[in-house]
């Protein structure tokens, strides 16, 4: 409905549209005049006889004496020349725009040819011999993830980057532009078999163990153990991964290698020597910060207190949503123990150094999020490693 309206609209946009639209006024204000010309003439008065009437209003009692002239017809005996005249100048104006709207479409053509001949007193000969000039091609886009990025568009003082910043770990992405490049980072998830691992965490009984609340015994890093994305993305191929061991120093050393190792395995198939990916894997250890925890026994506080009060408290049943919901986004993004932590990384493929891009990108995520993902870095000290052990020596 909208756009037939819209449609209609830019009809009289055009200069045929307006012209009908003017002609069309002229027409009703004509066929206006026709019609009522007499009408608004008619007088509108009231003829009284003389005589005196010994009762008042006489109207009641003596009705012959009250008429109206319209009753008996309203003559005109004058010409109607002005109503006449009126009509024949509108009736001129209409054949006037009329013919100045005809006159103008068959010049349209005219104009056309005239704009595209060249401009008197503009020398021609040296058009032939002229090169053609063409625009520069759009620059290419690149895809990062499941995202559109642009690339860099040159220019003589240098270069514009159109990259740009998006997400938060509470989305379960992140994607940075750390040096110009864009990469892109997906907090990964643990499936055992096909459940997902709710909130895992590691047992210290050894560093390869992880309890979770959807597994009653603790499990190891198998061939049942992999990496999913979680369920509000679309599945993908990665260009890389970080793999960060949490703990104490000596735990999460052990911890960082014994994600390392699996990664590798699980990316290579089994056996490094005869893999052909590309994909790499980042790795890193680092201490725990519990100062989040403290934050999250507060809230958690607080909210049992508002729950109480809010039966007989106006002020704390109003204000208790609001408190529970801080509380399911603390509890969603705080751990009590230690975590394993396991990112996705996917880089430009038009990257000319993918290994370089991911690694700076890299270090500046684990520096900018520690917080949030619970770690004590004093320096971001990454190891990288190739899945596949083919050509390991030289890079």
């Amino acid at each position: 409905m909208f756009d037939l309206f819209g449609r209609i609209v830019a009809v009289f946009d055009t200069p045929a549209g307006m012209a009908i639209l003017g002609l069309a006024v002229l027409a009703f204000a004509g066929l206006f005049i026709a019609v009522f010309w007499d009408t608004i003439r008619i007088p509108r008065r009231d003829d009284v006889d003389g005589g005196s009437a010994e009762i008042a209003p006489p109207p009641l009692m003596a009705p012959e004496l009250v008429h109206r002239e319209a009753d008996e017809g309203w003559i005109y005996d004058r010409p109607h020349l002005v109503r006449n005249g009126v009509l024949l100048g509108l009736g001129i104006l209409c054949v006037v725009v009329g013919a100045m709207f005809v006159q103008s479409l068959g010049d349209s053509p005219t104009r056309i040819a005239d704009d595209r001949a060249v401009a008197p007193g503009v020398d021609t000969r040296d058009a032939a011999a002229a090169p053609d000039r063409q625009l520069p091609p759009n620059p290419p886009l690149r895809t990062v993830g499941n995202s559109t990025v642009s690339g860099l568009l040159g220019s003589s003082k240098g270069h514009i980057n159109l990259c740009r910043e998006e997400g938060s770990l509470a989305e379960l992405y992140v994607e940075t532009c750390a040096g110009d490049a864009a990469v892109r980072f997906d907090l990964l998830r643990f499936t055992v078999g096909d459940q997902f691992v709710l909130r895992p965490t590691w047992r210290e009984a050894a560093p390869t163990f992880v309890g979770s609340n959807s597994h009653a015994a603790p499990f190891t890093f198998s061939e049942a153990v992999d990496f999913a994305t979680p369920e509000t993305m679309t599945p993908q191929s990665y260009d890389g991964f970080l793999v960060i061991g949490v703990g104490e120093p000596g735990d999460a050393q052990a911890r960082e290698e014994a994600l390392r190792d699996f990664a590798i395995a699980k990316l290579s198939g089994g056996d490094r020597s005869e893999c052909e990916t590309s994909q790499r894997v980042y790795s890193m250890s680092a201490g725990f910060n519990e100062k989040p925890i403290e934050a999250l026994k507060q809230q958690r506080a607080m909210v049992a207190d508002l729950r109480k009060r809010a039966r007989r408290d106006a002020k704390a049943r109003a204000e208790l949503p609001d408190a529970e919901e801080r509380l399911a986004a603390m509890e969603l993004m705080i751990v009590e123990k230690p975590a394993p932590i396991v990112v996705g990384i996917s880089t430009d493929p038009l990257s000319s150094d993918p290994d370089q891009d991911m690694m700076r990108a890299a270090r500046e995520f684990v520096r900018r999020y520690a917080d949030e993902l619970q770690i004590d870095v004093s320096s971001v000290a990454l190891r990288s490693m190739p899945v596949c052990a083919r050509g390991e020596a030289s890079l």
